[in-house]
């Protein structure tokens, strides 16, 4: 995949950054932070305003089970975060990257990721519905039971990622490529994997599962 330009993994020079807590992102007024190292957890479930995060990173952050309703995260690189169950629907996430982060269960229905990698990271049962995805990468990633129903997925990478389970009904998969990656079904229709690209053994799996077939040798 050709990138427009290199993702940035947060400011180039941490030492200008200043050390934040969620806690005091949360009590803002604008809840509006840039240039910070983000530190702590959450401690009320919802943010007082509309959520902004650019040119910062986030480390071992909790976020677990928080209202992030319409984030904002721009140039921003979250390390080991828990997210896990967070509500980040019609999130907007740009240059952005997440590694080694758990967001099992994390709803991100009708979010917009533009430029954005996911690495080592947990995203099992997320709910990404109707989101649009452009230049995304998922990389060793946990996909399993992860809903992308009626989502738009344009230059979206897959790279040995597991995503057994993974619901892509009304999504449109011609280019898309899960030949390194590893799952025994997908919640998919059959006229939907035209253009889909995967191995021959993936290729025995699906036409076992959607059309009923038993290959021979």
């Amino acid at each position: 995949m050709r990138w427009d330009r290199d993702l940035m993994a947060g400011p180039d020079d941490t030492h200008t950054l200043v050390t934040t807590t969620v806690a005091e992102w949360q009590a803002a007024e604008d809840a509006f932070l840039t240039g910070v190292d983000l530190r702590g957890a959450a401690t009320v479930a919802g943010f007082s305003a509309h959520p902004t995060i650019e040119a910062s990173t986030a480390s071992h952050v909790e976020l677990t089970g928080a209202d992030l309703t319409r984030l904002e995260a721009i140039e921003v690189a979250w390390r080991n975060c828990d997210l896990a169950n967070a509500t980040l629907a019609t999130a907007g996430l740009f240059r952005t990257t997440f590694t080694g982060c758990r967001l099992t269960g994390c709803e991100l229905t009708g979010a917009y990721l533009n430029q954005v990698t996911f690495t080592d990271c947990r995203l099992d049962l997320t709910g990404w519905q109707t989101a649009k995805l452009k230049q995304v990468r998922f990389e060793r990633c946990v996909l399993t039971g992860a809903d992308l129903t009626d989502c738009q997925l344009t230059q979206v990478t897959f790279t040995a990622c597991d995503v057994d389970q993974l619901a892509l009904s009304g999504t449109k998969l011609r280019g898309l490529d899960l030949s390194t990656c590893r799952f025994k079904q997908l919640d998919v229709a059959p006229q939907q994997l035209r253009g889909l690209r995967v191995t021959h053994a993936q290729a025995g799996q699906l036409a076992t599962q959607l059309l009923g077939l038993t290959l021979v040798d």
